[in-house]
């Protein structure tokens, strides 16, 4: 999917530049370019989110044998002291 956003944005780049220096090369190695940066970014920010993922839910899996989510279950009204999980 970055690469594929960064591929359209290279080519509109590279399309403006080729045309303002005349030069064709120029076209595809911005295409490229911009398609593996953005793809790259992408693809890092999908390890930090899914890393995350797994760290809220141990820690959500380390609490569940607290006084406190004991108690939140029985009266059925969330602890507004701890912070939510998403």
């Amino acid at each position: 999917m970055g690469a594929a956003v960064g591929g359209a944005m290279g080519s509109i780049i590279g399309v403006w530049s080729a045309l303002q220096t005349k030069k064709l090369i120029l076209l595809p190695i911005s295409i490229l370019t911009s398609g593996g940066f953005f793809g790259f970014i992408m693809m890092c920010g999908s390890v930090v989110r899914s890393d995350t993922n797994k760290i809220y839910s141990n820690l959500d899996k380390q609490n569940s044998g607290n006084e406190s989510s004991q108690k939140k279950e029985e009266s059925g009204v969330a602890d507004v002291s701890e912070p939510p999980f998403w």
